[in-house]
């Protein structure tokens, strides 16, 4: 009887056991049974916000011509999962074609869009589950960027 109880007492005890502050994971891409990139995702918490990022990296033929395509967007969100911030950023062959950056303040999100040749600003509430009320705790901010922004 109680060897039959033990998995159950392992499976509820690594239940009990908090999240890891940091987890990262590893994918490769395939196309045709070729491998043709690599992704990463990663997740930490710090400062009490949970920071997500995702980078895509891959590498494609047309024409006998290789082109680079990367892209890589972070949030960051209160434990609750509240959004406070994103970015990103796509490139095409090492040349950087759009990066956006937002925050979240009062229910509105603020976002700089620098698509080349020229750049934007916008601001716009929110809407869902971070609205206006019910978005990031008061003082609650975060910097969120990608890596070659």
């Amino acid at each position: 009887m109680t060897v039959r109880l033990a998995p159950l007492l392992l499976l509820a005890l690594a239940h009990a056991l908090p999240a890891p502050a940091r987890a990262e994971q590893w994918f490769a891409l395939y196309l045709d049974g070729r491998k043709i990139g690599q992704a990463r995702a990663e997740r930490e918490l710090r400062d009490g916000l949970v920071h997500t990022r995702q980078r895509l990296e891959i590498a494609l033929e047309r024409g006998g011509v290789r082109i680079g395509v990367v892209t890589e967007e972070e949030s960051v969100e209160t434990e609750d999962g509240r959004p406070v911030a994103l970015a990103g950023l796509t490139e095409f062959s090492g040349q950087a074609a759009r990066r956006y950056r937002g925050e979240i303040r009062d229910g509105r999100l603020s976002l700089e869009l620098d698509r080349a040749p020229r750049q934007r600003a916008a601001r716009a509430p929110l809407a869902g589950p971070g609205a206006a009320g019910r978005g990031p705790a008061t003082g609650a901010r975060a910097a969120c960027a990608p890596a070659k922004a």
